[in-house]
């Protein structure tokens, strides 16, 4: 097998893992045993653990922008682009333990800041052309402050993560994430973009 071959392997199943039964649960040895190969192996990849979760934080946050980047080509229009990332994530997020960001943010925090240099910068910059644009073509209302509504949106985003405000015992997280999306469209629409509103969802659900 290839070295990143290998390294693919190695960054998969440790994804797999951390999705089941997050991240400070799962140690090096729990890694190697699934894989079925000594620690000393995985090690030539990754220099401990906190290596392995921060080059998993770059492969993550590289597909996400892969995903965003395919549905902004292939959206008919902005509420469409944020209803179908919605999906995106909805798929991403829904077989996943909530703890593994929880786990993240507390004790990788150099991981956890790649993601927050992501969505600062990535992620902020295509939503605000995303509200620029629907204005433009009449489905988000006029006079808004779109630096407002846009950094408003990202402390949404931030928030799901955070246990505090959305405890995983209480809440599912794809069902937060949906009802803050739909309620902040809602909120910036005109009464032509509330009907694609509907007419997205409803397809987005029949899928």
């Amino acid at each position: 097998m290839e070295k990143e071959e290998l390294k693919e392997r190695i960054l998969e199943a440790t994804f797999l893992l951390f999705r089941s039964y997050g991240v400070k649960s799962i140690t090096m040895d729990d890694i190697a045993k699934h894989l079925a190969m000594s620690k000393k192996t995985i090690y030539q990849y990754f220099k401990d653990k906190d290596d392995l979760v921060i080059q998993l934080m770059q492969r993550l946050l590289a597909d996400n922008q892969k995903q965003m980047d395919d549905c902004c080509e292939k959206a008919d229009n902005p509420i469409h682009e944020v209803i179908m990332i919605l999906a995106q994530m909805e798929k991403m997020m829904r077989p996943m333990n909530p703890t593994m960001f929880y786990d993240m943010q507390k004790y990788h925090p150099t991981a956890w800041g790649l993601f927050e240099q992501y969505k600062n910068v990535c992620v902020y910059e295509k939503l605000h052309k995303n509200l620029i644009a629907g204005v433009e073509q009449g489905l988000y209302r006029k006079g808004m402050n779109l630096e407002i509504l846009t950094t408003m949106r990202m402390m949404q985003v931030t928030h799901v993560f955070n246990p505090l405000y959305y405890s995983p015992d209480k809440f599912n997280i794809t069902d937060v994430m949906h009802q803050l999306t739909d309620h902040f469209l809602h909120g910036v629409t005109t009464l032509k973009g509330h009907k694609l509103i509907n007419k997205y969802l409803q397809l987005t659900e029949e899928e």
